[in-house]
């Protein structure tokens, strides 16, 4: 059941209710179902600064794992109301990412969907800022795949 979709992808970052950065990404990926968890994945570009890599966003329903292969491997897990250690790779080397969970939702089916989610990151055990991150699965048509 492998389909062609287009993902929008925004990631919003406030520090202390302002809002400090805004990331938008439209691009072309796969879509599946293995069991009852929902894979998109897509290739990274020089666009995301991650050129030659891939990432993975895998949801059961109620939890959502970002997955990025590549130069700077890293592993993202959102679950509300959980805490969530990683390990997050740099050019400067790696750091330990903690997310706290706020909200989640994952409304997918097999023509696609939607995941939201809502949730602070700590750096080394410090807070650094409260972020929304919204995923839009779309299936593509002939005219998106051909531009």
């Amino acid at each position: 059941m492998k389909k062609d979709v287009i993902l929008d992808i925004q990631g919003l970052q406030s520090l202390g209710g302002e809002l400090s950065d805004e990331v938008s990404l439209t691009t072309e990926g796969r879509f599946y179902k293995k069991g009852s968890v929902y894979y998109a994945v897509y290739e990274e570009t020089a666009v995301t600064g991650f050129e030659g890599g891939h990432t993975t966003v895998k949801s059961d329903g109620k939890v959502v794992t970002v997955i990025r292969t590549g130069k700077y491997p890293s592993s993202l897990t959102f679950e509300a109301g959980q805490r969530h250690l990683a390990s997050y790779n740099t050019a400067y080397g790696s750091i330990a990412v903690t997310t706290v969970t706020k909200s989640l939702s994952s409304e997918l089916d097999d023509d696609g969907g939607r995941i939201e989610a809502e949730y602070d990151v700590e750096i080394e055990g410090s807070y650094m800022s409260t972020n929304r991150l919204t995923i839009n699965i779309r299936q593509a048509n002939k005219t998106e795949r051909n531009q």
